[in-house]
């Protein structure tokens, strides 16, 4: 009997070693249009994906459209860890998918300011990297996805005053004068 006990007791040991170098993959995603988040992980060689709902993906369901294809882009970071969580590494490309520069709740704002939110739909579907990457405006080192995503915080900064599209057309204009280097260096509200 003590015998047996002393043996399951080293299995329960032995198993929860080989834990710790069972590799993990987790690697997340967000639809661009309403911002549900995907876990794509793979424990060793079993692949489990989780959802996960933020305010901004139950606003769009609620009140654009209940469902829509998902456009889905890539984290810009991927992370390994073992079978308990402990990091064993994280692989970054900086510099890409404006969407994941913008933060959800101001998605859910500017949807809010839209009178027609599937105007705001568009926006966000051409905010992936296949479609921004090379989309520069003029000479600027900034794609236009990411111009956007920072008119769009600069928007939300200033309390969402007016429309996009006036907006847009003025942080632009700033921006092409190279008058706009920071949302901190935008007008008050009141000159709007």
């Amino acid at each position: 009997m003590t015998r047996r006990i002393g043996l399951a007791i080293l299995s329960v040991l032995g198993l929860a070693f080989v834990g710790l170098f069972i590799p993990v993959t987790h690697i997340r995603h967000t639809c661009v249009i309403c911002r549900l988040y995907r876990v794509k992980s793979v424990y060793a060689f079993v692949p489990v994906t989780e959802f996960h709902v933020s305010d901004c993906s139950r606003y769009y369901r609620r009140n654009v459209e209940p469902s829509h294809t998902h456009i889905w882009e890539k984290s810009i970071c991927t992370y390994w860890t073992n079978l308990y969580g402990m990091s064993r590494g994280v692989g970054c490309s900086p510099g890409r998918y404006p969407i994941w520069t913008l933060d959800p709740t101001t998605q859910l704002g500017v949807y809010q300011h839209f009178e027609n939110p599937r105007e705001a739909k568009a926006i966000f579907a051409d905010l992936t990297d296949e479609k921004t990457q090379g989309d520069r405006l003029e000479e600027d080192i900034f794609t236009k996805g990411h111009l956007i995503v920072r008119a769009m915080r600069a928007w939300e900064a200033a309390g969402f005053p007016g429309t996009w599209e006036t907006w847009w057309a003025r942080f632009y204009t700033l921006l092409s004068a190279h008058l706009v280097l920071d949302i901190s260096e935008l007008p008050p509200r009141s000159h709007y």
